[in-house]
């Protein structure tokens, strides 16, 4: 990851963007673990409810997730940082490089997922699927505006904080190393999902190595966004699979 002579006002943006990248991050990180027992309404959670409403549970993340988006769009823009810094595909064949390689991250990385819950499954640990159930989608509607616009959002938005702000922004910003950046990115990553229990930090920090590793060598945003929603798309659709077919769930010994 190399370094680009800037103006002092992409250098402040720069360095604003990537400040703002880490309070949020830990932000989130806070969030998860003062709420994760609490619905969006400050409910005491111990399973979902049969009465919620999907969109009622997903509003507050996808509005989250496109104002970020916005904002960071706005910022890029009005100080006119570089858009290199942001690793976008301009190329017929790039877009389709960071395709296949995003699928396949997102494909192993869910076949990953699969076999950690398998093994701590057998070893008596019963991982707690709330958020989940909490946001799985249950009609048709719910299925496309999950796929096409909530799960978009997400994986565009956690990934802008998370990989372009925490390593490629505090790279360029701070010049710390990238593979301490990349570490402290996936334990955050990580601690942010602490509403799907510790198994789920476990597997979202290893899921997070995967994701910087992967943006480090391919230096590219949209694999990464891809591999992220490819991850998602799959871990919801196994996890509707299975509620349809109970006899697929693993069950501990």
């Amino acid at each position: 990851m190399s370094k680009v002579v800037l103006s002092d006002g992409a250098r402040l943006a720069l360095v604003f963007l990537s400040s703002v990248s880490v309070l949020i991050a830990v932000l989130t990180v806070y969030e998860a673990f003062a709420v994760r027992s609490f619905d969006a309404s400050g409910n005491e959670l111990s399973e979902a409810s049969d009465s919620r409403e999907y969109w009622d549970t997903v509003r507050p993340i996808l509005v989250r997730g496109a104002l970020g988006i916005a904002g960071i769009g706005c910022v890029v823009y009005l100080t006119g940082l570089p858009v290199e810094f942001l690793l976008l595909e301009t190329t017929l064949d790039a877009v389709l490089a960071a395709l296949g390689i995003g699928v396949l991250v997102g494909v192993g990385l869910m076949a990953a997922q699969k076999l950690f819950f398998g093994v701590t499954y057998r070893f008596g640990y019963e991982h707690d699927m709330t958020t989940f159930e909490l946001l799985s989608p249950d009609t048709s509607d719910e299925w496309v505006l999950h796929l096409g616009l909530f799960l978009p959002v997400v994986a565009v938005y956690e990934e802008l904080v998370f990989r372009v702000g925490l390593i490629a922004l505090g790279y360029s910003a701070f010049g710390v190393d990238t593979w301490t950046l990349v570490a402290v990115s996936a334990v955050l990553f990580g601690l942010a999902h602490r509403q799907q229990e510790w198994g789920g930090v476990v597997i979202m920090g290893i899921s997070g190595i995967a994701f910087g590793a992967v943006y480090l060598w391919t230096a590219s945003l949209l694999t990464v966004v891809i591999a992220h929603y490819s991850m998602n798309v799959l871990a919801f659709a196994v996890y509707a699979y299975e509620e349809t077919d109970p006899s697929m769930e693993i069950q501990p010994t």
